[in-house]
């Protein structure tokens, strides 16, 4: 997103100041912690744009919530079923990993 800005203002400083700045205030109209400002985002800072990122996708993830019928259908398949119990499942998928002919 930040790359975008960039080239799209490259040679225009003022105007790409407002840009980024405007991405801080969008981000905070979706829940985005307040913590940045848009000069922090300008300076390019491989850890703050992270943090920036990480932000914006825990506000806005995309998904879904689960209904009540996945939520059971989820419960279920971690309990016990009829192919073993969650320990057997987690060690029959823990040795087909490993790749052992004849395991």
């Amino acid at each position: 997103m930040l790359n975008v800005i960039d080239h799209i203002n490259e040679g225009e400083s003022a105007h790409s100041d407002d840009l980024y700045s405007q991405v801080v205030r969008e981000a905070g109209s979706i829940g985005v912690p307040d913590i940045y400002t848009g000069d922090e985002l300008k300076f390019n800072s491989d850890k703050i744009n992270l943090m920036f990122a990480a932000n914006v996708f825990s506000a806005k993830n995309g998904l879904d919530c689960l209904s009540e019928e996945e939520l059971a259908a989820i419960h279920k398949s971690f309990h016990e079923t009829e192919t073993g119990s969650k320990e057997q499942r987690v060690a029959r998928l823990w040795i087909n990993s490993l790749g052992i002919p004849g395991a």
